[in-house]
């Protein structure tokens, strides 16, 4: 069996290795105080991240920490801190059955303020595996064991990511499966986040990275850039203006893009939204009240799929001054904050030039405004 030490590898970090460091700080989210990760090597010397079964044929980076300490470590953005962790050293690592599990590399990382190591494997047949670390804690070289899970891949599923989309926001009609529509005058320049996870028969989640079951039609329409196995988190590029279709291999539920620019746009679905105190949408109205703040969005569409991505450039003009008008700054998306003045009917007209193939097209927003107490404007 062959050994692998720390000092015959110099290699770049893996991504997202800091979300353990979340994982760590999550804990105490709940907790009246802060916690650790606890030791779960067989002799109790360190804590593997191994939760997760590793998908068979991939390859997985997995993290080492060393003990709890009196220490903390803290995330400044949310203030949360969890107990930290002794500083662990890596000095080799070897599998005990490399026909089903192979050791590629070992290297030191450090997590937020924690000191730790990462072993890269590959996952080569299903069972379950010893493997073997040895490292330095606390000056002292100690040597200890965990076992590590592999499972076939029984589904691939493919997804938009939609974290961070609003209700009643721009992208609100995308979903994580149905066709969508990114609309820019060069969609090349466009980065897309997607979600693929591998499942084994259970539909449970498998760790892994370094494939693409991807199929794509057309052919070398995308370019995929990376993939973050612990978020399942897939990166992509396209390549082409125009209707990209992907498909996981083992699934055939394909995913659908159209990468246009704004002349594909073809259908408007026009909302007028009340605000909250907050300044965010809250409901639809077909009315409105006098001094009150409105937020309008026209909702393009291409060949009825929602915009997932980019906008249209969007002209806009108060046909009836006296009676609504534009709050704060008249912007040329396809969004735009208006107020009713005085009572009357209502009248904004919305002009998108280069939609249809560029004959363009508009909306005219048609409203009464029934009376109120006339508020300055905002909130």
């Amino acid at each position: 069996m062959t050994f692998i030490k720390s000092q015959d590898l110099h290699l770049p970090s893996l991504p997202t290795i800091a979300l353990l460091l979340a994982s760590i700080l999550a804990l105490c989210a709940a907790c009246d105080a802060p916690q650790a990760l606890s030791p779960n090597s067989d002799n109790g010397l360190f804590f593997a991240d191994n939760v997760n079964g590793l998908a068979m044929g991939w390859k997985s980076g997995i993290t080492l920490v060393g003990p709890q300490n009196d220490e903390y470590a803290c995330d400044q953005e949310s203030g949360a801190c969890a107990l930290g962790h002794v500083a662990l050293k890596i000095i080799s690592a070897r599998s005990l059955d490399e026909t089903a599990l192979k050791v590629i590399a070992i290297e030191p990382m450090r997590i937020g303020t924690v000191n730790g190591a990462k072993i890269v494997v590959e996952a080569l047949a299903q069972g379950t595996v010893k493997l073997e670390a040895e490292v330095e804690i606390e000056g002292e070289v100690l040597i200890d064991t965990f076992d590590v899970h592999v499972e076939p891949v029984a589904r691939v599923g493919l997804g938009r990511l939609l974290e961070g989309i609003a209700p009643y926001s721009r992208y609100a009609g995308c979903t994580n499966d149905k066709p969508g529509a990114y609309v820019f005058s060069d969609p090349t320049q466009l980065e897309l986040a997607l979600n693929l996870v591998k499942l084994n028969a259970k539909g449970e989640a498998l760790r892994g990275y370094g494939k693409y079951p991807i199929t794509m039609d057309p052919q070398d329409s995308v370019e995929f850039k990376s993939y973050d196995e612990l978020r399942n988190r897939l990166t992509l590029t396209p390549r082409i203006n125009g209707r990209v279709v992907l498909r996981p291999e083992s699934d055939g539920q394909a995913l659908v893009f159209s990468f246009v620019g704004e002349q594909a746009i073809d259908n408007l679905t026009p909302a007028v939204f009340v605000r909250d105190q907050q300044g965010q949408r809250s409901k639809t109205t077909t009315v409105l009240a006098q001094g009150e703040v409105y937020d309008v969005a026209l909702f393009p569409t291409v060949g009825g799929a929602w915009l997932c991505g980019g906008d249209v450039t969007t002209k806009k003009v108060a046909l009836t001054p006296s009676t609504c008008g534009f709050f704060g700054e008249v912007h040329d998306h396809s969004e735009q904050l208006i107020q009713a003045l005085n009572p009357g009917e209502c009248r904004i007209r919305f002009v998108v030039e280069r939609a249809l193939g560029g004959r363009g097209m508009h909306f005219d927003l048609l409203m009464d405004v029934i009376p109120g107490e006339y508020a300055q404007p905002g909130w």
